[in-house]
């Protein structure tokens, strides 16, 4: 579970400010809460400034900083630049999924 003293690190280190223009909401509800769905996605329109796109590979690539990924994560074996795709690519998720997951320990 996550803290305020979490997630305003994850701000910082990220630069998620009122400038930001790419920002994924995800928020995990009860199967078949409709009504929970109902009032979380009318609370972020409302609080959130911008519109609402489906979620594809190439948005998060295109709005991904992968240069502030690789420094924090630690990543500069799995890639040798910021521009990587293909296999790098695949190799710099990889090892960022786990740099989290062994966070979250």
């Amino acid at each position: 579970m996550l803290n305020s003293d979490q997630i305003a690190e994850a701000y910082r280190r990220f630069g998620i400010t009122p400038d930001t223009r790419n920002v994924v909401v995800v928020k995990v509800l009860v199967l078949g809460d409709q009504a929970s769905h109902g009032r979380m996605r009318e609370h972020v329109l409302e609080h959130v400034l911008g519109k609402e796109v489906p979620l594809t590979d190439e948005l998060v690539e295109r709005g991904t900083d992968l240069g502030r990924v690789t420094k924090y994560y630690k990543l500069g074996g799995a890639t040798k630049s910021a521009e990587a795709r293909g296999p790098r690519r695949s190799d710099m998720e990889l090892h960022a999924l786990a740099a989290m997951a062994l966070r979250g320990l």
